[in-house]
């Protein structure tokens, strides 16, 4: 996830993804991050969300997680969770047919499928076909004071914590693509 280049002779390293994240979150926490449709959610909200979200899949770190979401704020946000554990993103499309999306949750090796509770029936025919585990609705969601006052609080904690399980060798997500064969 880390770049290393050289300018002349100075040897520059780019920060991977939550770095960067970290780095422009303390200074924009009440600005928002994400607008759809006629929600707003700011970076302080994204954080809260976010560790929300990583509490319930911490112990799957160095995993890969799929993703069966349409896009939404807690589609960006469940990858932002994904990438703060050290698990590697798989995106899943709703509308790909179900033995293509056994396929590619095989190949993949996911472990881990989030997603929204509107893709239940959807999520109950692909259990009886793949070994990956459904473990949360990226629907539920809530703000509440303790979530905002401990993350708050713990924000130089939770950022360490999280920035020290990148490896620079680890990949980000894996993506399918079909060509002309049809097959991922």
């Amino acid at each position: 996830m880390h770049t290393n280049y050289l300018i002349g002779e100075k040897n520059i390293q780019e920060k991977n993804i939550i770095e960067e994240y970290y780095s422009n979150l303390y200074e924009n926490l009440e600005k928002i991050a994400i607008v759809y449709n006629e929600v707003e959610i700011s970076f302080r909200d994204l954080e809260i969300y976010s560790n929300q979200l990583v509490e319930k899949i911490r112990e799957y770190t160095e995993m890969k997680i799929g993703v069966l979401a349409e896009r939404s704020p807690f589609f960006l946000i469940s990858i932002l969770a994904i990438f703060k554990i050290n698990a590697i993103y798989v995106p899943l499309i709703p509308s790909v047919p179900d033995d293509r999306m056994v396929n590619m949750i095989q190949q993949a090796d996911v472990r881990v499928i989030l997603t929204q509770e509107k893709f239940y029936d959807k999520v109950q025919k692909l259990k009886g076909k793949c070994s990956a585990m459904f473990i949360t609705y990226l629907d539920n969601f809530e703000l509440n004071q303790n979530d905002v006052t401990s993350t708050l609080c713990n924000m130089s904690k939770i950022e360490d914590k999280y920035n020290n399980r990148i490896h620079e060798d680890n990949g980000a997500y894996i993506l399918f693509t079909s060509g002309t064969s049809g097959v991922p």
